[in-house]
């Protein structure tokens, strides 16, 4: 049990770096593989991180099952706060930004800020906080909240993490997105 504790403790350190108190941990999705299908798109867990020493967000996203070809896996963040000032009650995109996964004939292609790599069923975006300043004409500083969900899809299966409370794929609550204040 010590050997796995210590291998995970590893593995932590390697993806996302040491955690220092500049860092802010988001409470981690745990979605859960009970209804999982083999067709790749399953989220296990959905971790943040904002590490104000080093400027960056990581999101470390999960799956059930390795990635697989003709699915599309994307981290989407919205700093306008759109759901804290009354909700998202017309099931709009409040994304400010996506980050993209995509595989096609098992070559992986990413769009959007940041950069992904992929380890097994783990993918990790990393993503500068000057990359999402681009949209924000003021940018992003320490206090600054930032909502964040993921989403899955391929061929109409989808999952998404942190589930929706109702048949409305984009967050319209709170509940249904994790929210860290960088740092």
């Amino acid at each position: 049990m010590k050997k796995l504790t210590l291998l995970a403790a590893v593995v932590a350190l390697v993806l996302i770096g040491p955690v220092n108190p500049s860092s802010a941990i988001a409470p981690p999705v745990a979605d859960g593989c009970v209804d999982a299908s083999p067709d790749g798109v399953d989220i296990d867990t959905l971790d943040v991180v904002s590490n104000g020493g080093t400027d960056l967000i990581t999101v470390t996203m999960t799956l059930c099952a390795v990635p697989v070809d003709g699915a599309k896996y994307r981290v989407h963040f919205d700093y306008a706060d759109d759901l804290a000032s009354g909700g998202n009650l017309l099931c709009e995109t409040t994304s400010d930004d996506t980050s993209m996964l995509t595989r096609r004939n098992s070559l992986f292609k990413s769009t959007g800020p940041g950069t992904i790599s992929v380890v097994g069923s783990t993918i990790t975006y990393v993503v500068p906080y000057a990359a999402l300043d681009a949209i924000l004409e003021e940018g992003l500083s320490s206090g600054d909240d930032l909502e964040i969900w993921a989403d899955t899809h391929k061929r109409g299966i989808q999952d998404r993490a942190p589930d929706t409370l109702d048949p409305c794929s984009k967050p319209q609550a709170a509940g249904e997105v994790l929210e860290i204040t960088l740092n």
